[in-house]
């Protein structure tokens, strides 16, 4: 089955979160919304992600386990 990939991105602050908070509410069975993984703590802010420890967060991109990472804000993201 093929499918489309979306990138979402832009600046802090732009609406990236409440947009993906709203495509996860709706129910669409060929619709999947990515987990992020972040260095930062769970209940730090109201970003939906999944928190790591850097270590954690570098085994996981050394075994090629995110589709993209960057360092950003003192943060490690994928």
């Amino acid at each position: 089955m093929m499918g489309r990939l979306v990138w979402l991105m832009g600046p802090s602050g732009s609406g990236k979160d409440s947009l993906l908070s709203a495509l996860r509410q709706r129910e669409h069975p060929q619709l999947l919304v990515a987990h992020r993984y972040i260095t930062r703590a769970a209940n730090a802010g109201s970003e939906n992600h999944i928190a790591l420890s850097e270590q954690e967060f570098f085994i996981r991109a050394g075994q090629n386990l995110l589709a993209l990472s960057w360092h950003a804000n003192g943060y490690y993201y994928g």
